[in-house]
C-alpha cells in the first residue's frame, strides 16, 4: 500500500518481503529514508533492501519536483528572490520529512518546510547564510481562518505578519529559541512552527557539514 502524507511532503510504503511486513518512510526528494518492521525495528541500514528502495525512488513522483515551480513562484511573490533563475535547486535527498525544498540563492540557502497547522497545511521558508544567520524569512502558505471575534484570536495568521518575521530576521539559527518562532492563539499552529523550524535547522547542519568536507 502506498499512503500520501496529509501535507504532501512524502509517501509511506508498507509491503511484504520475504515473508516479513515492513514500513517505508519516502521524504520529498523521493527518497527511501526510513524502514521498520512491524515490532519497530529500524532496517534503513540493512543493504538487502537497497534494491526495494531504488524500485520505490523510480516509481513514486517526486514532491519536490511537483511542487518546484509553485514554491519558486511563492518565493518571487514574498521577496525572497526576484526571479526564477535566482533559486539554483539543490538535490539534497538528506532532508527530514518536513522539509520539502532546498535551493541555494545569492544570500544563502532556502530551505521550505511544510505541516499541518490549525485550519491545514502552512509552508515556511527560511533563508540561513554560511555564517548561520537567518537572512530572510517569509511563510508561503497558510490556510488558518482570519481573526475569530467571538475568541479575539488570530489563530495561525500570525506567521504571516511582518512582525513575526521581524522576530526571527537577523537571529542566528543556531540560538533561535521557542519564544522566537512560537505564536498565541493557535496550539497546532505552534506545534507546526516548531516543527518545521526542527527540521529545516537539521537540514542547513547536515549541508553545512557536507559543504565542509
Amino acid at each position: 500500500a502506498v499512503y500520501e502524507s496529509n501535507v504532501k511532503v512524502g509517501y509511506v510504503l508498507t509491503a511484504t518481503v520475504g515473508g516479513k511486513t515492513i514500513a517505508m518512510g519516502v521524504n520529498a526528494y523521493g527518497v527511501v529514508s526510513t524502514i521498520y518492521d512491524l515490532d519497530g525495528n529500524d532496517l534503513s541500514a540493512d543493504t538487502s533492501y537497497d534494491t526495494l528502495k531504488e524500485g520505490v525512488a523510480a516509481a513514486l513522483p517526486s514532491v519536490y519536483e511537483s511542487n518546484h515551480e509553485s514554491i519558486v513562484a511563492k518565493m518571487i511573490e514574498n521577496g525572497i528572490i526576484s526571479s526564477a533563475s535566482a533559486a539554483k535547486k539543490v538535490d539534497f535527498s538528506a532532508v527530514s520529512s518536513k522539509v520539502v525544498a532546498v535551493y541555494e540563492l545569492s544570500n544563502g540557502s532556502a530551505y521550505i518546510a511544510k505541516a499541518e497547522g490549525f485550519g491545514g497545511p502552512i509552508t515556511v521558508c527560511y533563508v540561513i547564510n554560511n555564517s548561520g544567520n537567518i537572512v530572510n524569512y517569509a511563510t508561503l502558505e497558510q490556510t488558518e481562518e482570519a481573526e475569530m471575534e467571538y475568541m479575539k484570536s488570530e489563530f495561525g495568521t500570525v506567521i504571516s505578519k511582518p512582525e513575526y518575521a521581524e522576530k526571527i530576521v537577523g537571529k542566528d539559527a543556531a540560538a533561535l529559541s521557542d519564544s522566537d518562532i512560537l505564536i498565541a492563539g493557535s496550539t497546532f499552529t505552534s506545534n507546526a512552527t516548531k516543527a518545521c523550524w526542527t527540521d529545516v535547522k537539521a537540514a542547513f547542519e547536515i549541508m553545512n557539514k557536507e559543504a565542509a568536507q
